[in-house]
């Protein structure tokens, strides 16, 4: 017994789809939209939080920056009063009225070994370490100086006793730190004054962080926006409250935090949970004057008010959405109709396409004619298109032949042109040399008359040695023989020294001045050989359209990504739209110094296809008629 296959209807399947496009679109549209307002609502406070944490490091600097305007103040007057021959036990009180009237926690003075003279020191004869501190180490070297450092619990008794030591805790302390050194009589730094405001447990000056940020703004009881500063990863000054309701002094930063601001140096921004409630938060590393990460600074916005909008927003938001849906649903149904009940007629007719004695053709009364129209373009289309293949593969065939003919053509040409480039390039270094021996004298005296049509040809011959070169390197550029053979190589030593003295001739047959600008050495990866091929084409092209008795400079710039060279003249120079042409194959400007000077405009064109074969780039500039400049870079690794 044959098994009947149920299908659906037309009817049925154009339902499902339609519904599923509408339930699809309205649903991507609803999710698009909710994700937008939540990513917006989220991106906005975290914007906040981002340019308040800059503020807020901006805060530091300028809380650093006015403790040492004051304290240049004072070291003025330290050193008045020592040159006057104040005795230490009278300048101890003297820094601390200066201590007390200015805020400074600390205010000491040493001697350059770090043997306290005078202050608020502990007592004992420790010494200040000043070769480990980079604020007083610096202010040795001849110049006041500034800081955020922090000082460990026998540093802090060493400048101010078991009371500093206590003040923080029996820890470490951070400190804005200041020095400036103190001269004597004849202008020896003899002794330097240094000291600094204690930051742990500094309420007012978070709270006056907090307050340029946020105001006093609260949100249920809680202040929408925070402020903490971190010595490593502890809580030292704060307005977080804590647990029992006091500020949360002592408490840690978490591990993921943590590890990526002290760990890794960068800071650090996103959702976090802060004591006891999530805040959208962002740190940053706080660094000593060497560089080293000593702690971090951070601000925090409450992240509720913003849940709490995000929410009312995506409220009103799906008010239009669900009305959005039911519209599209009664569309889908309306589409369905329209389309189901002509396909309903055009099955009626279907089975006559398959009686013998039918032409084919679709029988649609009335206002169906359409698909009967269809079905004959459709015929149409297959035909024509039968007919273009058959024609198409007939052109392809001879493409392909006409391609592989070019291909051997052009294949046989390069080789041809190599051929005969290097079969031409011994006889005419033979001709230059023999020139070069008649014109000295070597052949026996030689009229002056004579030596005029000698240099001629002598610069003729030199001007085709350079065209066979450059057509010698074009017929190996052509057949891929360029390819860089990547080593490590110093392209001081290794390119541009020998690249210069074997060009040097040419500048000073023009009496062209040389000046170079070029490190000892400069190590990159790249093929020696066709670097100096390149080198040599800047430093010819130089010497061909300098001035006469002008100037060159060759240069050569290092950096961590690679290096620079460049050699500017002077001379004609070129217009800058002119620049990107000059390095196309058989390209030369039609100028009075191009004339005159012979060349086959590939020079450059070579130039760039090594350059860019070592991943680099070639750039020319110029002012007509004063100079030109032509110049690459390569990275130190080249791909």
């Amino acid at each position: 017994m044959k098994k009947t296959v149920r299908t659906a209807s037309v009817r049925t399947a154009l339902t499902a789809a339609m519904v599923g496009v509408a339930i699809i679109a309205t649903a991507t549209t609803g999710i698009l939209g909710a994700v937008f307002i939540a990513e917006n609502v989220t991106a906005d406070a975290q914007k906040r939080v981002t340019s308040g944490l800059e503020t807020a490091a901006s805060f530091l600097e300028e809380r650093c920056g006015a403790l040492a305007a004051a304290f240049g103040d004072r070291a003025t007057a330290a050193e008045r009063l020592i040159a006057e021959g104040i005795e230490p036990a009278d300048l101890s009180r003297r820094l601390a009225e200066w201590r007390r009237d200015f805020g400074f926690t600390v205010l000491n003075v040493c001697d350059p070994s770090g043997n306290p003279i005078a202050g608020s020191y502990g007592g004992g004869t420790v010494a200040v370490p000043v070769t480990e501190d980079p604020v007083i180490r610096k202010s040795l070297e001849g110049a006041p100086a500034k800081g955020i450092v922090v000082l460990d619990p026998v540093r802090l008794h060493a400048e101010g006793g078991s009371a500093l030591a206590g003040s923080a805790g029996g820890g470490d302390a951070m400190f804005f730190w200041v020095s400036a050194p103190l001269r004597d009589a004849e202008g020896r730094i003899d002794r330097v004054v240094y000291g600094g405001v204690m930051v742990n447990y500094d309420d007012t000056l978070v709270d006056s962080i907090r307050g340029r940020l946020f105001g006093t703004e609260l949100y249920r009881g809680k202040p929408l926006g925070t402020v903490t500063i971190f010595l490593d990863g502890v809580r030292i000054a704060t307005n977080v409250a804590g647990a029992g309701g006091g500020r949360a002094i002592g408490t840690r930063v978490s591990d993921d935090v943590y590890s990526a601001v002290i760990g890794d140096g960068r800071d650090y921004t996103g959702r976090a949970l802060v004591v006891d409630s999530w805040y959208l938060s962002g740190y940053t590393p706080i660094l000593d004057p060497m560089g080293a990460k000593i702690g971090m600074l951070y601000v925090g916005i409450l992240e509720e008010p913003y849940t709490v909008l995000r929410n009312r927003l995506l409220a009103r938001y799906g008010v239009p959405v669900i009305a959005i849906a039911a519209a599209a649903f009664l569309a889908a149904f309306f589409l369905v109709n329209r389309i189901t009940v002509p396909l309903e007629r055009l099955s009626e007719e279907a089975p006559r396409l398959a009686d013998p004695g039918s032409d084919g053709k679709l029988v649609i009364p009335g206002t169906y004619r359409e698909i009967e129209r269809l079905a004959a373009a459709l015929r149409l289309m297959k035909e024509t298109l039968r007919l273009r293949d058959t024609e198409l593969g007939a052109r392809y065939s001879e493409l392909e032949e006409t391609n592989s003919k070019l291909e051997t053509a052009n294949g046989n040409y390069m080789k041809m042109l190599g051929f005969v480039t290097h079969e031409l390039k011994a006889p005419l270094a033979a001709m230059q040399g023999m020139i070069e021996l008649v014109q000295k004298g070597y052949a026996g005296p030689v009229p002056d008359g004579i030596l005029e049509y000698l240099e001629r040809i002598r610069r003729n011959g030199s001007d085709l040695q350079d065209m066979v070169k450059n057509y010698l390197d074009l017929s190996r550029a052509e057949r891929g023989e360029l390819t860089p053979n990547i080593r490590s190589i110093d392209f001081v030593e290794d390119v541009v020294t020998s690249s210069l003295e074997q060009n040097r001739p040419l500048f000073d047959a023009r009496g062209i001045t040389v000046e170079t600008d070029v490190p000892d050495s400069a190590p990159i990866s790249g093929d020696p050989e066709l670097l100096r091929i390149a080198v040599s084409n800047y430093l010819s092209n130089a010497a061909k359209y300098g001035r006469d008795g002008g100037r060159a400079k060759i240069s050569v710039f290092t950096s961590a990504a690679g290096i620079r060279f460049s050699v500017w003249n002077e001379g004609e120079g070129f217009p800058g739209e002119m620049a990107d042409k000059l390095f196309g194959k058989f390209s030369r400007l039609e100028t009075g110094v191009t004339k005159r000077a012979k060349g086959s405009g590939l020079g450059l064109y070579l130039t760039r296809t090594i350059v860019e074969a070592h991943g680099g780039t070639c750039r020319a500039d110029s002012r007509p008629g004063e100079w030109a400049e032509f110049e690459f870079g390569i990275p130190a690794s080249a791909p």
